[in-house]
């Protein structure tokens, strides 16, 4: 918001800003087969190009296939480059055999945040062995869009 000394408070959304709602899904290996999630809220604000979406999970169920996590479902793709953006997890219970945080990316003109472990020298992407059927994410990530 921005404050008007002369009319108070004030709400500003042009032509290039919105706000909304979406919905994030969990997946593994690109694939929702057998994944339940009892929670899946997710907000995002875009001005410009610039693009911050949040984002709280809940599983109930991770279901039985074999692969890399990832969040999906993002409400437009990333612009094409890869070379900005990042998130941050900033909460994540019930996982299994974490030495290091989350943190995800995603693949140049993609829609999906791919999840990994920071270790001591790389980036390790987080598998099904590491998540559980009560694991929860909560995050941030920004990225641009087309």
């Amino acid at each position: 918001s921005l404050t008007v000394t002369a009319t108070g408070p004030v709400n500003v959304l042009s032509a290039n800003q919105q706000q909304g709602t979406w919905t994030p899904l969990v997946t593994i290996n690109g694939s929702t087969t057998g994944i339940t999630q009892s929670a899946s809220i997710g907000y995002y604000q875009l001005v410009g190009r610039a693009m911050m979406v949040s984002f709280a999970i809940t599983l109930t169920s991770k279901g039985a296939g074999a692969g890399f996590v990832a969040i999906s479902g993002l409400p437009k793709p990333e612009l094409g480059t890869a070379a900005m953006g990042g998130a941050a997890l900033t909460h994540y219970i019930n996982c299994l055999g974490l030495v290091g945080p989350i943190v995800g990316n995603i693949a140049a003109g993609g829609s999906t945040i791919n999840l990994y472990e920071s270790a001591a020298t790389d980036l390790v992407p987080i598998d099904d062995t590491k998540i559980t059927d009560t694991t929860a994410f909560k995050g941030t990530f920004f990225y641009f869009v087309r």
